[in-house]
Parts: structure tokens; C-alpha cells; sequence
């Protein structure tokens, strides 16, 4: 089965990604005709309505005329008919970070490790989904434009979501941690994951471009530090294996 991207983490730091789609989730199903397939980094945006799911990317999930900016090569595209973009690379693999705006859309960050750049997969979320998970969290709509929000999804080395996996967020973090309790629509602010795997850090500072958090595995049978993007107004998504 296709590999995902590992998102939003520091790979050369060690963070201990892994990009595995969780069993079920539909295969990214990546066009082959597509006016980016000859450039060195390739993928595509995929529309999203279910946030246990971020990745899932069946072929009629493709989104046209979303632009997407990959930071430190100061580039944008705009994605084509099939959702494909692309990039040309300079200097040879390495660690790149994508941003995807649009205006009916929650501006994301993805940050995609050297050995995945072919096969991208970036979310992009309808504001109308997107509202309605705000009211979950008890914010206010649209977003809380100087703060940041981070999804967290954890998996084992098995590529199974975690259960019982507990993240914590930065000390000055003016939000909470919310877990996914299993449907869609139903987090809590207290406990740990269901066996959906999937948290949502709201209020996340932006003083500095990146923030650590700390992954648990259930018992502690593992523990990670995490890296992660940030920016103001937007969702980042990071993708955890535990060794577990």
C-alpha cells in the first residue's frame, strides 16, 4: 500500500515519523496524466471533511486552484484539474515544507520528509467542516487568527492508530488538547486517544516558528518530542509513530 508523507516533523531530528495510511483509508489513487508528473517533487491536494481521517484521498477527492507555496525553495503553484502540483528540486532531496491556502478553505502546513517527495498527499479542508469542528473545541469561528492549531495522529510500527496515547502540548499554550472519542463530531478535552489515534491541539503559540510536544504512548512504553511548524491561523498535521 502507498506510504504517506510524514508531516510536520523534524526527521533529521529524529522525531520518528511514518507516513503508513492507517488500514481503511482509501489509497491516494494519484492520477498518472497530470501536467506535474515530470517534476521531481509531486503530489496532490485532497479535499477533507473527516479529521480522524486526513490523508484518506479517494481519486474524486482531487481540489483544482488551491495554491500551494513549498517555503524554502520560495515557489507556489496553483494545483491543476486532478488537485496534482509540483516542484523542481535544485539542489537534490531534502526536507521541504508546504503550505496550501485558498479561500474556501483552512490554510494547512505539511512538512514532507526527503525520502516522500513523490507522493504527497496534502489535506485541505472545507471551512464548512471546519466550523463545525471549532464548535467542538469551543472556539470561535472562523479561527483564532494569531494562534495555531495542530493535528496529532498517532500510530504503532504496525501502522495501527494508538489508543490511550496522550500528547502534551507546549507551556504556553493557551488552548487544550482535544481527543477524538471515535465519531467524527465528538472530541473531549480530558483523557487520551480512542482507537482512532487523533488529537487537536487549539490555541497553539506562534512566537517562534516551531513548537515541541511530547507523545505518550500508552504506560510510557514510548515517548517522543516532537517538532512541529507552526503559523498563525492555520492547521498543521503531524504524523507520530510510537515503537510500540
Amino acid at each position: 500500500m502507498t506510504r504517506y508523507l510524514s508531516l510536520m516533523m523534524l526527521v533529521a531530528m529524529g522525531c520518528g515519523t511514518s507516513d503508513a495510511p492507517v488500514p481503511g483509508e482509501p489509497d491516494a489513487g494519484i492520477a498518472d496524466a497530470s501536467p506535474f508528473d515530470q517534476n521531481d517533487i509531486q503530489g496532490r491536494v485532497c479535499g477533507v471533511i473527516d479529521l480522524r481521517f486526513p490523508w484518506a484521498c479517494p481519486a474524486a477527492a482531487s481540489v483544482a486552484g488551491l495554491e500551494v507555496a513549498e517555503t524554502l525553495l520560495g515557489e507556489s503553484v496553483t494545483t491543476a484539474a486532478d488537485g496534482r502540483f509540483g516542484f523542481d528540486l535544485v539542489d537534490g532531496p531534502r526536507e521541504l515544507v508546504l503550505e496550501m491556502t485558498g479561500d474556501d478553505r483552512m490554510s494547512s502546513l505539511v512538512q514532507v520528509a526527503p525520502d516522500a517527495l513523490t507522493e504527497i498527499v496534502l489535506p485541505a479542508i472545507a471551512l464548512g467542516p471546519w466550523q463545525s469542528y471549532l464548535v467542538q473545541f469551543d472556539e470561535q469561528a472562523p479561527t483564532l487568527g494569531d494562534l495555531a492549531y495542530v493535528l496529532v495522529a498517532m500510530e504503532s510500527a504496525q501502522a495501527e492508530r494508538v489508543e490511550g496515547a496522550i500528547v502534551v502540548g507546549p507551556a504556553d499554550m493557551v488552548g487544550k488538547v482535544f481527543y477524538n472519542l471515535g465519531d467524527a463530531f465528538t472530541w473531549a478535552d480530558v483523557g487520551q486517544t480512542s482507537s482512532t489515534g487523533v488529537a487537536v491541539l487549539t490555541g497553539v503559540p506562534v512566537d517562534q516558528d516551531r513548537i515541541s510536544l511530547i507523545v505518550r504512548a500508552p504506560g510510557d512504553a514510548d515517548v517522543k518530542t516532537v517538532e512541529v511548524q507552526v503559523r498563525a491561523g492555520f492547521l498543521s498535521l503531524v504524523l507520530v509513530t510510537l515503537d510500540i
